[in-house]
């Protein structure tokens, strides 16, 4: 299969899209709202950055989850020190997808070269 990482991001963000979905029903709560919220940005994140660098060499992947680890502690301290900042809520989310979207086709390489 093509880009499966991509795929399987793709998929996990519909599926919360459609669990976001059912807030209009009130079949979930606004924290679990919240929380879907962010899975979505995260998933979407993910499915961007494994079609962007796919075919990335290893040495900008490893720079890549570097660059992921630190939006995640940025993130995180923003969150402690200015928690009504504009980008505190999704540096973290961002900077998971981008090590979630490295890893998988980390993963994906691997498990190809097994065959």
């Amino acid at each position: 299969m093509k880009n499966l990482p991509a795929r399987i991001s793709a998929w996990l963000c519909l599926a919360m899209i459609m669990l976001a979905w059912t807030y209009t029903f009130g079949l979930i709560s606004p924290m679990t709202l919240s929380l879907t919220l962010r899975c979505i940005l995260l998933f979407a994140s993910a499915t961007l950055f494994s079609v962007l660098i796919f075919r990335a060499p290893a040495w900008l992947l490893a720079t890549l989850i570097l660059l992921g680890v630190f939006a995640v502690v940025a993130g995180s301290y923003f969150l402690i020190e200015e928690p009504e900042g504009i980008l505190t809520p999704a540096l973290i989310p961002l900077g998971a997808g981008m090590i979630l979207a490295v890893g998988t086709i980390q993963l994906y390489r691997r498990a190809s070269k097994t065959r």
